[in-house]
């Protein structure tokens, strides 16, 4: 299967997941449940895993453009609402990434390209979005914005930088296939769920996690290099990121409650803009960081390049607003998220 599918490619995303949820609930029993094929067996293999109640939590990190969901019928669509709808009424909290395309507009160069990403606008899972994160020297958040990034090559002479050029950022925006969930009423603003026509519709993400690669996440693994196989660690995110740790932080807020969390989407927009939930806003002004990268990606054997991140670019057509928005939903989870 690993030649079929080609499996190296997913190596990091299996280490991510299991990674990024033990670091926020060490305790936790992580059942990790993969596909029989890369035809149909990811499908199957989620909604066994509901069907079975193998968890309490599941986190996905893998979608597609609604664009191209709408062209595979109705009934791939209804699959997934089925067994979405199924962990909501048995307890079973399902999160999905949102995306790592932001709007999918290419940093808003191509406007008619603008969707969402499916499973993570079905109404009862929880789309997670990104989130870029500044931590100072004594280990304390100075800032968080949303994941929205562009970068610069530095010049030959090191001393300018390029043409800054969108990168990557969180999913979200306004869903082409499902109408308005009753959470969202009265939270999201008619201009993103009217933003193609006069029906309110569903709206991602729900909340966020950080996803931002240039301030993410450190993992471990064993990989094949040039000179060998060996354990390395290596910096990653993505969504791919924030999905598995807002499920960690679910899982610890599941056992201080002594029952599972569940359904967790009318929490999240009833507590929206108490101290459950952070609020994430544009910043007031330019933030700037630069990324160091190995030219080879091994190694400094070839040199470094170094990129200029512009942190949470305003050329997407969506932004950080007070409130609910279309690039972090209500937030991220605030200090009384386990309350």
């Amino acid at each position: 299967m690993v030649e079929d599918c080609g499996g190296a490619g997913w190596y990091g995303e299996e280490t991510l997941d299991i990674e990024a949820v033990h670091s926020m609930a060490p305790g936790a029993k992580i059942v990790y449940v993969g596909g029989a094929d890369c035809n149909t067996g990811l499908d199957e293999a989620w909604a066994t895993t509901i069907d079975n109640h193998v968890a309490d939590i599941v986190t996905n990190s893998w979608g597609t453009g609604t664009d191209k969901v709408a062209d595979l019928g109705a009934e791939f669509i209804a699959f997934y609402q089925q067994f979405s709808l199924e962990a909501a009424l048995t307890g079973i909290t399902v999160d999905f990434s949102s995306g790592d395309a932001g709007d999918e507009t290419q940093g808003g160069t191509e406007p008619d390209l603008k969707t969402v990403d499916f499973p993570a606008d079905l109404p009862f899972v929880t789309g997670v979005g990104g989130t870029s994160v500044g931590i100072d020297k004594h280990g304390k958040r100075v800032w968080e914005h949303g994941w929205q990034s562009a970068y610069a090559p530095l010049s030959d002479d090191g001393k300018s930088w390029g043409e800054s050029a969108y990168s990557s950022g969180g999913g979200g925006g306004t869903s082409i296939l499902f109408g308005q969930p009753f959470y969202q009423r009265g939270v999201v603003p008619d201009s993103i769920s009217k933003y193609f026509g006069a029906t309110r519709m569903r709206t991602v993400p729900d909340i966020s996690m950080p996803g931002d690669p240039n301030t993410g996440f450190i993992v471990g693994q064993t990989q094949e290099f040039t000179d060998g196989t060996y354990y390395d660690e290596y910096r990653i995110g993505g969504t791919s990121l924030a999905s598995p740790l807002l499920a960690g932080l679910q899982a610890v807020q599941s056992q201080k409650q002594h029952h599972p969390v569940g359904f967790a989407n009318p929490a999240y927009y009833r507590t929206a803009g108490t101290a459950a939930i952070t609020d994430i806003v544009a910043p007031k002004k330019p933030v700037l960081q630069v990324r160091t990268n190995f030219v080879n990606s091994e190694n400094a054997a070839d040199g470094r390049q170094f990129l200029l991140q512009t942190v949470d670019v305003q050329t997407t057509t969506i932004h950080s607003t007070r409130g609910y928005d279309a690039e972090t939903g209500v937030g991220v989870p605030g200090p009384a998220f386990f309350r």
